[in-house]
């Protein structure tokens, strides 16, 4: 079923208004973030993950807007900012560089989004709190993932060509996770040693249909990185946020943190037919396993999370790969 047929004609307006905002912020992308694989230009009903931010300032009119969530003059009504704005994306992706956390739209949920220095995901744990020793995790836009890796760390009993295969046509699906081995420019703090392997690195992505995307490449243009802090934005104990209310309600009063919400939540779980309301699964390459059926080489499931486990197995399958989950993996909501 298409997305037009699935969604209401509001939510169908909602996504126009959604790729407007994105080419607003098109131009002037690092070529660094872009995807070759996309065009220049999206379809009116989809976001086009890795697009560019220019380095414009905001008028103080736009600033003002952007900041009270204001509508036109005349209208009583307040509306928050969101992934569709591309004022309020541009001035989130600026709180962001200076040192502000970004709760965010992302996939079917909501992550909290920082800079991935170390005084920044202290604080970001202690907003979310989880424990200082958890280990990091960071995202990037899809078209920069394979560079946090270092591929020549690679088991040669898994091809590369293979799990780049798998990694896109996930992303396709939505949001996923991956560890494998760290790319240098990856700093330790951010790396874990997992297995007896030194040095691999978690990175969680919305997918390449998020509208996010638009704010990642923005915040990443801002810091000058490839890559940024991200956690859940819930807090233990509670379940994971379907809406922009609950996340302003969560986060709205903190200061220095920005609330950038979707733009219609319904749509934004539409847009991910298959995810469950739960963490991103985790698929690790950083060492092989052994072969499973039919000689297949193994991937260790790591988490099993918003997307089944049965669905993971199928496409792993699909690219050449059996899925074996670690021993005391953390399951869907974990």
């Amino acid at each position: 079923m298409g997305d037009e047929q699935a969604v209401p004609a509001r939510t169908v307006a909602t996504r126009a208004a959604a790729s407007q905002a994105m080419a607003e912020v098109a131009a002037g992308a690092d070529p660094a973030l872009r995807d070759p694989a996309l065009p220049d230009t999206a379809p009116a009903d989809t976001a086009l993950p890795g697009t560019g931010l220019s380095d414009t300032g905001l008028s103080d009119t736009a600033a003002a807007r952007a900041v009270t969530g204001a509508v036109d003059p005349g209208s009583a009504a307040v509306r928050p900012p969101t992934l569709a704005d591309a004022a309020a994306i541009r001035l989130a992706a600026a709180d962001l560089a200076a040192g502000c956390a970004v709760v965010h739209g992302f996939a079917h949920g909501y992550a909290l989004t920082a800079r991935a220095d170390r005084e920044m995901i202290a604080r970001a744990r202690r907003l979310t709190g989880r424990p200082d020793d958890r280990p990091c995790a960071v995202t990037t836009v899809p078209s920069a993932i394979r560079g946090l890796f270092d591929w020549s760390r690679l088991p040669a009993t898994l091809p590369r060509r293979q799990i780049w295969a798998l990694i896109d046509e996930l992303y396709e699906l939505g949001p996923f996770g991956f560890r494998g081995p760290a790319a240098e420019r990856v700093p330790g703090h951010l790396t874990a040693e997992a297995d007896g392997v030194p040095r691999t690195v978690r990175v969680i992505a919305p997918g390449r249909h998020c509208p996010s995307n638009a704010f990642l490449t923005a915040a990443l243009t801002r810091t000058g990185a490839g890559f940024l802090f991200v956690t859940a934005a819930h807090r233990p104990g509670e379940p994971p946020y379907g809406c922009g209310e609950s996340a302003r309600a969560g986060f709205g009063g903190e200061p220095d943190v920005r609330v950038l919400a979707h733009a219609d939540d319904a749509a934004a779980r539409l847009r991910h037919p298959f995810h469950a309301p739960a963490p991103v699964s985790v698929i690790a390459f950083h060492r092989a396993t052994g072969h499973g059926r039919a000689d297949l080489p193994v991937l260790t499931l790591e988490r099993a999370g918003s997307l089944s486990e049965d669905h993971i197995r199928s496409l792993a399958a699909r690219n050449g790969f059996a899925l074996s989950p670690a021993p005391g993996a953390v399951r869907a909501g974990g």
